[in-house]
């Protein structure tokens, strides 16, 4: 039996050029949707790699744009962790039953690289946001509640050792009310990101009409499927994360 034909059944497969695929809304809205309530890849068996790959697309892409911390997307690298891992053995089991690595296998592993990269560029932003905005994210709750396990442990031992390192290095030889990291003259950086950036969007689902700006008597804008904005971050950051809009 051939490796193809033993794995058809049982292990959803996948094609090439996953980064490169077309993000048509229909197949992300198909994807988000099978891998809504999933806690483990058991229970996604409909999932393809692929589609997966584009929604992480979508949200890494969302992250690095967004000037604050967004949740961290525990379900979809769950996901997207097991799929890879799965056509990792699918490929070491070809290769076992080939004399030579063939040209379609280094593609298989050529593309599994490419995914797993942007898994780690996914972190990268968030642990690059979490630096940035330690001071803010140890006094705020909220804003720890949206950090993994793992990010909620390296913030802790980073805001310890930037403490112990100003501390040591300077601050313990200055008069007890100015030993202060968080404020740096008029400077609050406990504040948190800066809401009031300008970003790009595209609308995702057809939201109808509703006001981005500030004053209680600014224009509203019909958004709709497909419209392209260039607005404040705070305007569309609950639609954002209500997955009606995504950052560009």
């Amino acid at each position: 039996m051939s490796s193809d034909s033993q794995h058809d059944n049982d292990t959803p497969r996948f094609s090439f050029g996953a980064m490169a695929l077309s993000e048509e809304p229909s197949r992300l809205a198909r994807a988000q949707s099978r891998l809504q309530n999933v806690a483990s890849i058991d229970d996604a068996p409909n999932t393809s790699l692929n589609e997966a790959v584009d929604i992480m697309r979508m949200l890494a892409r969302n992250e690095q744009y967004s000037p604050e911390l967004l949740p961290f997307q525990t379900q979809t690298v769950s996901v997207i962790r097991s799929l890879v891992s799965q056509q990792l053995d699918i490929v070491d089991q070809e290769d076992e039953l080939e004399e030579n690595t063939s040209i379609e296998s280094q593609l298989k592993r050529l593309e599994l690289d490419r995914i797993n990269y942007l898994l780690r560029h996914y972190y990268r932003v968030r642990i690059a946001k979490i630096e940035n905005n330690i001071f803010f994210i140890s006094k705020n709750a909220e804003a720890s509640e949206l950090l993994s396990d793992a990010e909620e442990k390296y913030a802790a031992d980073y805001k310890r050792l930037i403490d112990d390192h100003f501390s040591k290095s300077f601050l313990s030889m200055l008069p007890q009310k100015i030993q202060v990291l968080e404020v740096d003259g008029s400077v609050d950086h406990a504040a948190g990101p800066n809401l009031d950036r300008f970003v790009f969007c595209r609308v995702r689902n057809d939201v109808g009409r509703i006001a981005l700006g500030e004053d209680e008597g600014s224009d509203a804008l019909n958004l709709g499927h497909g419209d392209i904005l260039c607005v404040r971050y705070k305007g569309i950051a609950e639609l954002l994360k209500g997955e009606d809009v995504e950052l560009l």
